[in-house]
């Protein structure tokens, strides 16, 4: 998530990268619909700055010139709303589905959707590890 949010930020110029997680001059604001979560601390410790959000009907008044990805947990119609407005909006959107595999269908239910990112940690064994998966 903090990749991805850093990304979002940043982009490809190497002096942005370097500047995090000093977001002087750089877009900076990441939507997080439904509230805080106990993982963003990997979105903010990029240097952005959370703005809350109840719902898909709040994300179009929240986005400013200086927002850089929207965030969510959402699925179903919700995410199909969400991502229809980040899509409008020209704003790139970060899934975090951590349960989303299995099943693996789900990847290819996420780029067919053209969602921007998105990332899984679930399908924990026995053993305790997990996987993450983030696609452009």
């Amino acid at each position: 998530m903090a990749a991805s949010t850093a990304a979002c930020m940043a982009g490809s110029d190497p002096a942005k990268i370097w500047q995090l997680p000093d977001t002087a001059g750089m877009k900076h604001e990441v939507i997080m619909v439904g509230g805080r979560s106990a993982f963003d601390n990997a979105i903010r410790l990029t240097g952005a700055k959370l703005v809350l959000v109840e719902g898909p009907e709040d994300i179009a008044n929240a986005i400013t010139d200086n927002t850089a990805m929207i965030y969510t947990t959402d699925l179903g119609d919700k995410l199909v709303r969400e991502v229809a407005i980040a899509r409008e909006q020209g704003v790139p959107m970060l899934l975090d589905d951590a349960a989303g595999i299995p099943p693996a269908d789900n990847l290819k239910l996420y780029a067919q959707m053209k969602i921007d990112l998105y990332t899984f940690s679930g399908g924990q064994g026995p053993t305790g590890t997990s996987m993450a998966v983030v696609s452009c």
